[in-house]
Parts: C-alpha cells; sequence; structure tokens
C-alpha cells in the first residue's frame, strides 16, 4: 500500500464570512466570561482593525474610503441624518519610519 503526502493546507476551502464571525464572537464570549465589557472588548476589535487596514493599504485616505464604503453599506437605506456618518481621523496617519 503506497501512502501519499497531502498538505492539509490544500484541503482547506476559502474561510467564509461567517466562520470569521462566528470566531469573533468566540472571543467576545470569551471576555466575558473572564470580566470584560462586550464593547470594550469590540472597540479594541474595531481598533486592531482600523489599524490593521492602515497598515496594509498604507494610504490613508483609501482606508478612511474603505471605512466610510463599509459603514454605508451596514446602514439601512431609510436612515437621515444631517449629515452623513463619516469616519474622520482626529489623529494622523504617518507611519513611523
Amino acid at each position: 500500500m503506497d501512502l501519499k503526502i497531502v498538505k492539509l493546507s490544500d484541503k482547506f476551502d476559502k474561510p467564509t464570512v461567517s466562520e470569521l464571525i462566528d470566531k469573533l464572537e468566540s472571543i467576545s464570549k470569551n471576555h466575558a466570561i473572564r470580566g470584560e465589557s462586550e464593547l470594550h472588548t469590540y472597540l479594541c476589535m474595531l481598533s486592531y482593525s482600523l489599524s490593521k487596514i492602515l497598515d496594509i493599504t498604507k494610504d490613508e485616505h483609501k482606508t478612511v474610503s474603505l471605512v466610510n464604503q463599509t459603514l454605508d453599506a451596514y446602514l439601512p437605506d431609510d436612515i437621515t441624518f444631517e449629515n452623513e456618518i463619516t469616519f474622520v481621523p482626529d489623529f494622523d496617519f504617518e507611519p513611523n519610519t
């Protein structure tokens, strides 16, 4: 009997959004059990995500545009604001060099 070596990574499907959401929910539940507030946990996730997006794009305008597109995708169509919700950073995006 011949054995064939197969890379496990070749057998993995592309991760789904549902899979990612389940993992984030699991992190939040774990933090809540350990005494951290749900709000604080998700704000930390958001902060980290914004930092990573900026790191990946290396472009503050692209980052702001991506965040605004994401916000727009999740706001109800019938919601009205005096001004649109827009992500406007109150800090410099200058990368450390």
